[in-house]
């Protein structure tokens, strides 16, 4: 399955530098938001691996649990990261399989996260990623 999702990756990776190099010769130097889409979202690509999420959120979930607090957190920063560690600790536990509202749960969770109020500590945007990829690992199967 990696193998498989990897092959898809370079494939879409090279057909970005074709594109690029396309681009580029007809004068446009900067690539648009829908150039650059594919590699700023996450996304499994190819078929999606619901294991193979497991083991990103995994990984992602142990990295998060390092990250330090913000120099003076809030109340409000304390609450979200306690709630974006139980959303993961609930998708891990069910290895992905998650019942519908289960699953609802864990979105709505991430959602709040990615959704935290403005502005926010530069540490808040690195939970503002992991979450985004609980979201979608949550999503995609």
């Amino acid at each position: 399955m990696l193998e498989e999702s990897r092959a898809v990756w370079l494939a879409e990776v090279e057909a970005f530098a074709a594109a690029r190099r396309a681009g580029k010769a007809a004068g446009r130097r900067m690539p648009t938001k829908a150039d650059k889409a594919i590699f700023v979202r996450p996304r499994w690509p190819g078929a999606v691996s619901r294991l193979g999420l497991v083991a990103a959120v995994a990984d992602r979930h142990r990295w998060f649990r390092r990250l330090p607090l913000p120099d003076r957190p809030s109340e409000g920063h304390l609450a979200l990261r306690g709630l974006l560690d139980e959303a993961a600790t609930s998708y891990l536990a069910e290895l992905g399989s998650l019942e519908p509202d289960e699953r609802e749960s864990v979105v709505a969770a991430a959602r709040q996260v990615e959704q935290a109020a403005h502005p926010r500590p530069a540490e808040l945007e690195l939970w503002r990623r992991f979450a985004a990829l609980l979201r979608y690992a949550a999503e995609a199967v």
